[in-house]
């Protein structure tokens, strides 16, 4: 048995606000949408994919599933240049990139709905 990730599930309340968002910000490549089921799937890697879900604010689930940290991490090849580029963008960085102990180099950003995503510099 061989195990890959897939799909990475993001819950939104806003299908037209993310996709300006994963799709013309972020520049990652729509490969399918329902816009009256409310999902979109988008490529972040070769056969790698985001999949956007909407939720309405009435269904249980909303507060524990929209506007949270995803533990998805982005890796880029030079975090401050990104940083510098997303940020001219609109996109919202809760701080300047940081190095960790580790080594590496992290910058969180958040989505429309305030989900939260990781860019990662490893050196």
């Amino acid at each position: 048995m061989s195990l890959r990730i897939n799909t990475i599930r993001i819950f939104i309340s806003d299908l037209e606000k993310a996709l300006e968002f994963y799709q013309k910000t972020l520049k990652l490549n729509v490969i399918s949408k329902d816009l009256n089921s409310g999902w979109v799937q988008i490529e972040v890697a070769p056969a790698v994919y985001l999949g956007l879900e909407v939720l309405s604010q009435d269904e249980d689930e909303f507060t524990e599933l929209v506007g949270r940290f995803t533990g998805v991490s982005f890796g880029v090849d030079d975090i401050h240049t990104s940083y510098h580029q997303l940020t001219r963008l609109g996109v919202d960085f809760l701080g300047p990139p940081q190095t960790q102990a580790w080594g590496g180099i992290l910058a969180h950003f958040k989505d429309p709905d305030l989900n939260t995503f990781t860019l990662v510099q490893e050196t």
